[in-house]
């Protein structure tokens, strides 16, 4: 269902958007476009993202379907868009494009040109021509290979010293050729022959591909386009301090005002020395020179620039909207650029930026999985529109327990969501889950199960007397898992916080531990003083972490991108009946028995749902047959009712026969009679 207030002023928010940050990962449309001046955009990202400008989060693009006819094209239609079926790659396809903007007079061409395109054959010719002098390198023309079509053109229109190429000769005039050498007329008649058509037009098609036209068109479609935009990361000033006045004026700045305007330096080593002269001191000043030199020469219109403060905080971006420029009647930070500034705010980071003033990571990778590029993340950490592996974000709680009877799917639930914990997004399938879980445990997934004798010392740190070399008694420390897991994810943290700032290989990943059966042990006496902090106010980076001293000395924190995931069997205790402790510092998620699941068979339905009816009747939906117990590759029911369901009735029902036999009747059920331990035969007719 698609929300009635986006309007069209939504949707070109959404695709002002895309145009600065780009078409995000897995999210190009494969079979329609909507078009906008002329370019293509994937229709259902547009919808997620305009969503946000109005509702505040965006759309799941499972949720609506995108293809023709659907509600989504239809209210595209209403808003004024068009949709298109999407042209796949062919040949001339970027000829042809040019050649219909003229057509269409979106874009300006001579009146000869105009006449030359309405002629019969027109493009046919263009192929011939291409065969004949372009050895058909404008075949395939896209972002890859644009410049060296244009250098190659522009090449095949330059006349050197004289010597003139076969295209030059062909499209030149024979009054001209005989001026300026007579023998090249023999030559333009044999070409014109070889092309197959001559109407006296040649020098129009020159002009056709010439700077004024298509090498134009080229430069303007791909230098414009966000493949060949350059990303940058930007300090300004000291601390941010200058961030509000840029915003305000529109500009960004550079400082280092003693050495005036930077259009007096011819080369990276005239800044070094201006640099050096003037401010002093030793070594390269690498990084002060590459700030100046990319502010100067690098940076170009249409780059996109995000700001940071210090290495942990994003200010907003824009996009670069003049050349270089100096104004010294400035009070300070007399170079500048104007900048179209689109978004502001701040953003806290759980990564840590380089520390530069001025930065390319136009190139630089993503380490995140749902972004190729570290721009894309930065952009789309302010746009709100990524899934990230913290908690806020993702928003799961650090501390949960799954809660139900027996065979309701807790632990298979612990294994997708501490998946998803890792990898920082949804996971749907279980099989991928399990990879991720399976390849993740004893590292940054931990799995135990409490029960009766479980301690502190097992779980957090104990003293354990050993012996030394002169038989003399000694406590050796021995960390328990929770500990060692902590200590690992504290690690991490740490890392990090202090990455190189030139390189972004250390990010912050989540870990996890997953207690089963947390209900099994005296909390109190295995969590100890460290109950309270496990509370996220009070881990490595709440906003008031405690630190505890353990038994042996150490210091120990609990560090905040560490998540418990607990399982309990409602079967053995009630929620009523757990540590009071425990259950203010935990979530709790209910797992009853389901009796529908997507893409999965649950066999004999009717039978689960009369027998759980009973018992709920009888004991309290505590106390339930899961609907694990009818699902996986066995299904038979005798062999399932007689080996799983009904010693578990008997287990909760402290073996009454008669109550069980009654519940198994009710339930449809044939009961063997004198059988014990009790089965049935099958169901009855």
């Amino acid at each position: 269902m698609i929300p009635k207030n986006i309007t069209r002023e939504h949707v070109v928010k959404a695709i002002e958007e895309i145009d600065i940050v780009g078409i995000r990962k897995g999210r190009h449309s494969s079979t329609y476009d909507l078009i906008y001046n002329n370019k293509a955009y994937p229709p259902k990202l547009v919808l997620s993202i305009a969503n946000r400008f109005v509702n505040g989060k965006e759309l799941n693009p499972n949720d609506f379907d995108g293809g023709k006819g659907t509600e989504t094209f239809k209210f595209f239609e209403d808003q004024g868009f068009t949709i298109l079926e999407k042209i796949h790659s062919q040949d001339y396809d970027i000829i042809t494009e040019y050649v219909n903007l003229i057509k269409s007079n979106k874009i300006q061409a001579a009146d000869s040109i105009k006449s030359l395109i309405l002629k019969d054959h027109f493009e046919n010719n263009i192929k011939v021509l291409d065969q004949i002098f372009f050895n058909e390198k404008l075949k395939i023309i896209d972002s890859t290979n644009y410049h060296h079509i244009i250098d190659f053109l522009i090449d095949k229109h330059k006349i050197v010293s004289g010597e003139y190429n076969d295209f030059n000769i062909w499209s030149a005039s024979k009054t001209y050729l005989k001026k300026i050498n007579p023998k090249l007329v023999e030559r333009h008649n044999e070409l014109n022959l070889k092309v197959g058509f001559s109407d006296n037009k040649n020098g129009i098609y020159k002009s056709f591909f010439g700077e004024r036209n298509f090498i134009s068109y080229l430069n303007k479609k791909f230098n414009n386009s966000s493949s060949n935009k350059q990303f940058w990361l930007y300090s300004p000033g000291e601390n941010a301090r200058n961030w509000e006045e840029f915003y305000s004026n529109g500009v960004m700045a550079l400082g280092w005002d003693e050495i005036g305007d930077l259009r007096n330096y011819d080369s990276r080593t005239d800044i070094k020395n201006a640099l050096i002269n003037t401010y002093g001191g030793d070594g390269s000043k690498k990084n002060d020179v590459s700030a100046n030199d990319d502010f100067l020469n690098k940076i170009k219109i249409g780059d996109v620039v995000i700001v940071k403060k210090g290495r942990t905080e994003l200010l907003g971006y824009g996009v670069v909207t003049s050349d270089y420029q100096y104004d010294q009647t400035r009070t300070e930070y007399h170079s500048f650029r104007t900048v179209d500034w689109k978004h502001k705010g701040n953003w806290e980071l759980d990564f840590s930026l380089v520390l530069k003033t001025l930065t390319d990571i136009t190139k630089y990778k993503s380490e995140h999985p749902d972004y190729d590029t570290y721009h894309e993340r930065l952009l789309g950490i302010m746009e709100q529109n990524y899934k990230n592996e913290n908690k806020e974000r993702m928003n799961l709680p650090l501390n949960i327990i799954f809660y139900g009877p027996p065979g309701t799917g807790k632990t298979y639930h612990t294994i997708i969501r501490a998946a998803q914990i890792i990898k920082g997004a949804e996971i749907d399938s279980y099989g991928e889950a399990l990879e991720i879980f399976n390849s993740n445990l004893h590292n940054r997934i931990e799995f135990i199960t409490f029960h009766q004798n479980y301690n502190y010392e097992d779980f957090i740190q104990g003293l354990r007397p050993e012996t030394d070399s002169s038989s003399t008694l000694v406590f050796e420390k021995k960390d328990g898992v929770f500990k060692r897991i902590a200590d690992r994810a504290l690690e991490n943290l740490k890392l990090a916080q202090d990455a190189h700032e030139n390189e972004q290989k250390v990010s912050r990943e989540n870990y996890v531990i997953i207690i089963d059966e947390i209900n099994r042990a005296n909390i109190s006496r295995v969590f100890g003083e460290l109950i309270t902090l496990i509370e996220p106010d009070k881990r490595s980076h709440g906003s008031i972490p405690l630190e505890a001293r353990l038994p042996s000395g150490d210091p120990f924190i609990v560090p905040s991108n560490l998540f418990i995931i607990g399982t309990m069997n409602t079967a053995d205790k009630s929620i009523a009946l757990l540590d009071i402790a425990l259950r203010r510092r935990f979530e709790f998620e209910s797992m009853y028995p389901r009796y529908d699941i997507n893409g999965q068979e649950i066999y004999d339905v009717e039978i689960l749902k009369k027998i759980n009816e009973q018992i709920i009747k009888l004991k309290g939906y505590d106390f339930q047959i899961g609907h694990a117990y009818f699902m996986g590759e066995n299904d038979d029911l005798v062999q399932r009712m007689n080996k799983k369901v009904i010693p578990l009735l008997l287990e909760y029902f402290m073996n009454d026969e008669k109550e069980v036999k009654e519940i198994l009747k009710s339930a449809g059920l044939s009961v063997n009679n004198n059988s014990w331990p009790l089965t049935i035969s099958g169901k009855n007719d």
